[in-house]
């Protein structure tokens, strides 16, 4: 079996969720008896190496995960600049870059979703429905080959990244997505020319490149989105 990495994306200050997050990092918030970082890791196959990524309050996670899941073997990250210009998830995944060993899966620290089978063999993104009551352009957008299935899969034929305008269709890429080995160089290249957005380095400019290399598709997935008080509580 090749080798697959798994990253949680856990560096940056979680301002969004309000109060909660006041004196615990967003990943460590409360959710049936326990932190939404191990409804994460619970969904990590056992066979993928674990890597964490750290910034805002990493000691507080990198305690926390060494106590409630002792017998993993996970490699922690701390990313330099992360609450500086150019921060953000796109930075992160470029400080593991050199701890990636085969195939790359990667979530932020505050989506979850149900367990389910994944595909391997290639590049997707996860996708759901646009949060009830929310502008589309607070979302990274994934247009689909399905779209007006209502589905949300298929291959992707757009992504437009926290802008205004496009279609009136389009499902919220969930921050949940898996790299193939093969593509990961097209990946990395395109993480480090993508320009800032909102003053951070998302991911998209990745995820594009391998649109223009070769096929990225989307899988439907059920999405919990905790990233901001409302969407917690």
């Amino acid at each position: 079996m090749a080798g697959r990495t798994f990253v949680i994306l856990a560096a940056g200050r979680g301002s969004r969720i309000g109060r909660v997050g006041e004196s615990l990092h967003k990943a460590l918030v409360p959710l049936e008896n326990r932190a939404a970082i191990s409804h994460i890791i619970g969904n990590v196959p056992d066979y993928s190496k674990l890597v964490i990524c750290l910034g805002h309050r990493g000691d507080q996670i990198k305690e926390y995960v060494r106590l409630a899941h002792a017998r993993r073997d996970v490699a922690f990250v701390n990313v330099e600049g992360w609450d500086q210009i150019g921060g953000g998830p796109g930075r992160s995944l470029l400080a593991a870059a050199p701890h990636i060993e085969g195939d790359l899966m990667f979530t932020s620290c505050d989506t979850l979703w149900k367990d389910r089978p994944f595909e391997w063999d290639h590049s997707w993104v996860a996708t759901a429905p646009i949060p009830t009551g929310t502008a589309p352009d607070r979302w990274c957008r994934v247009y689909t080959s399905s779209q007006r299935q209502d589905d949300g899969s298929g291959l992707v034929l757009g992504i437009l990244d926290k802008e205004p305008g496009g279609p009136d269709e389009g499902f919220a890429y969930t921050g949940l997505a898996h790299i193939a080995h093969g593509d990961l160089p097209a990946f990395w290249g395109g993480l480090r020319g993508d320009s800032l957005r909102n003053a951070e380095l998302q991911v998209s400019g990745g995820l594009k490149a391998i649109m223009r290399h070769k096929r990225l598709y989307a899988t439907r997935i059920h999405w919990t989105d905790i990233g901001d008080e409302a969407s917690y509580r």
